[in-house]
C-alpha cells in the first residue's frame, strides 16, 4: 500500500475470500499508478472503497490499533480484556500508544480516520480525556473487535513460530523515536522481551 516501486500486483484468492471481504471497508493509498484503477474496480464489485493521499499516515494510524493489547497479551499469555482490567498493564498499553502518537507528531503525520478502526477516537481520548473515562469503552471495543481470536503476536507464540512481526510493530515505534531523538521505552521493552521469548532466550513461562 503506497509503495510506488511495486509492479502490477497479481492477486490469487478464492470466491469465499472475496465474499467475506466485502464486509470490510477498503482504504487505498493514492499516488500509485494503479491506485485509481484498483479503486474503480473494487467499487464496481460492491466494496466500500476509499482513496487517501497519505499512505504513511494511513499505516501509522493503523499501527496504533495493531499494537494495542498485542505484545503484552502475548508476553503475559492473557486475553486483551484482562490487560484493560489490570491497572498497571492498562497504563502500560496507554503509554505505548502515547509514545506512538509522539513519534507521529515528530514525523508530522496526522491521524487518519480509517473505516472500522478506532485510531482517531483512541488518539483523541488519550490526548484529551482522563483514562477512567474511556477505559471500559476501550475494553468493550477491543474485545468485540477481536472476538475469540488471539492477537497476532499471541497467536504466533501459541503456534510455536520461530519468527514474530514485533519488530514491525512496537519495534518500529522505537526505531523511529530514536531517529527523531525521542524515547519510546515501553515499545522498546515490549519488543525486546517478546523477541527474546520467540528466539528462546527467555522461557515463555517466566
Amino acid at each position: 500500500m503506497g509503495n510506488t516501486s511495486l509492479a502490477r500486483p497479481t492477486i490469487t484468492t478464492s470466491l469465499s475470500d472475496v465474499l467475506a471481504s466485502k464486509k470490510i471497508d477498503v482504504v487505498i493509498a493514492a499516488g500509485h499508478p494503479y491506485s485509481l484503477e484498483i479503486w474503480k474496480a473494487l467499487n464496481a464489485a460492491g466494496f466500500h472503497t476509499l482513496l487517501h493521499p497519505n499512505a504513511k499516515a494511513m499505516k501509522w494510524s493503523k499501527l496504533i490499533t495493531n499494537i494495542l493489547a498485542n505484545a503484552t497479551a502475548a508476553i503475559c499469555d492473557i486475553k486483551p480484556n484482562e490487560i484493560f482490567e489490570h491497572d498497571r498493564l492498562f497504563r502500560l498499553e496507554i503509554t505505548a500508544i502515547e509514545e506512538t502518537l509522539t513519534v507521529m507528531k515528530g514525523m508530522q503525520l496526522p491521524i487518519v480516520r480509517l473505516p472500522r478502526t478506532p485510531s482517531h477516537w483512541l488518539a483523541f481520548a488519550i490526548k484529551r480525556l482522563p483514562p477512567w473515562s474511556y477505559r471500559s469503552i476501550l475494553t468493550n471495543r477491543v474485545s468485540k473487535g477481536r472476538g475469540a481470536k488471539y492477537p497476532s503476536l499471541h497467536a504466533d507464540l501459541l503456534a510455536n513460530r520461530e519468527h514474530s512481526e514485533i519488530s514491525y510493530l512496537n519495534g518500529t515505534v522505537h526505531r523511529h523515536a530514536k531517529a527523531l531523538g525521542l524515547a519510546a521505552p515501553v515499545n522498546n521493552g515490549l519488543a525486546n522481551i517478546l523477541s527474546e521469548i520467540v528466539t528462546g532466550k527467555i522461557p515463555w513461562d517466566e
